[in-house]
């Protein structure tokens, strides 16, 4: 409903930054004036405020701005006021200018303009002043800056604590952190979310990722051959490294049952082999090819074999 109205009296709604009134300067610069001139007024007890509204906001809308050099209540209406202290001639005349709306248009666009560059001129005036006890630093990648700790216990903490850095990726990141008025504003998760995604890339960048090689996914269930199962045991006996998983179907009310072994033969200057070993898919116990599975099995559980297993050893009990 607000959007429909505001886009029937042509009003564009511009948001502000939450609990950072700097940003709403120009309606806060109003709000202070309005509440001076309301205190003027008001009884002792500070309890007709309300009543004084009409008479304040006319004396706001018939006096000069002190930004635009413009009277409000002309800008709007393209006339000069009629005050209660002035002359009312009791027989009204209207006039019959027939360019008077060109007129109307003419004032009301020239004081439009003559206040635009009025404000222009005093936004300039004002950076100009603002800047000369601004600080300017620039800071580069890698560079190790002070961070103002919030919401500290003791006053012998630690008021600002050793950060380092980041790329353009963490810009947004970096920006926050070192912006001394919102860094009021951060909460305590807030910061450390923040900290957290700058340390991250800070082993990101000491630690390089790791990049797997080319892998080739294999099944072993009741329909694999001896022979595949013969070339994976030959790959067993000529590789030294391998990780293992397992993986179970969960039954609620019940133990999990084992439901798949993943195995990983890493080759020397070759792609590595992964092997999908369906438990409950496998061929009889008193197959050929279930006793070529053991044997497999037997070549990766050698002595002199090297196995990173995900998880904890006892995993693989139930697979026994």
């Amino acid at each position: 409903m607000m959007q429909e109205l505001f886009k029937q009296i042509g009003v564009t709604h511009i948001y502000s930054i939450p609990y950072h009134p700097q940003t709403n300067g120009q309606i806060e610069r109003f709000n202070s004036t309005m509440d001076a001139k309301i205190a003027t007024l008001c009884n002792d007890s500070k309890t007709d405020w309300d009543d004084q509204l009409p008479v304040v906001i006319f004396s706001y809308n018939t006096s000069i701005h002190a930004i635009t050099k413009q009277v409000p209540f002309e800008m709007m209406f393209g006339r000069s006021p009629v005050l209660p202290f002035d002359h009312q001639d009791p027989n009204v005349v209207l006039s019959q200018d027939p360019e008077y709306l060109s007129k109307l248009n003419l004032f009301l666009s020239s004081s439009t303009a003559q206040a635009r560059q009025n404000i222009i001129k005093n936004q300039q005036q004002y950076k100009k002043r603002y800047d000369i006890n601004r600080s300017n630093p620039k800071y580069a990648i890698n560079d190790l800056v002070l961070v103002k700790t919030l919401n500290p216990r003791h006053k012998f903490d630690i008021r600002y604590e050793a950060m380092l850095l980041t790329n353009e990726e963490y810009e947004e990141a970096k920006n926050t952190l070192h912006d001394t008025t919102l860094a009021r504003q951060l909460t305590a998760n807030k910061r450390k979310q923040l900290c957290k995604r700058l340390k991250d890339y800070e082993y990101s960048v000491k630690y390089l990722p790791f990049k797997p090689t080319n892998y080739t996914i294999k099944h072993i269930n009741k329909t694999t051959e001896i022979p595949d199962l013969e070339k994976y045991i030959l790959d067993s006996k000529n590789a030294t490294r391998f990780f293992i998983d397992t993986e179970s179907t969960i039954k609620p009310y019940h133990p999990n049952e084992p439901a798949l072994i993943q195995i990983m033969i890493l080759r020397k200057d070759q792609s590595s082999i992964v092997l999908l070993v369906e438990v409950r898919h496998l061929p009889h116990q008193e197959s050929q090819e279930f006793e070529s599975i053991q044997e497999l099995f037997r070549v990766i559980f050698q002595p002199k074999s090297l196995i990173h297993i995900w998880g904890n050893r006892d995993e693989l009990k139930s697979f026994v």
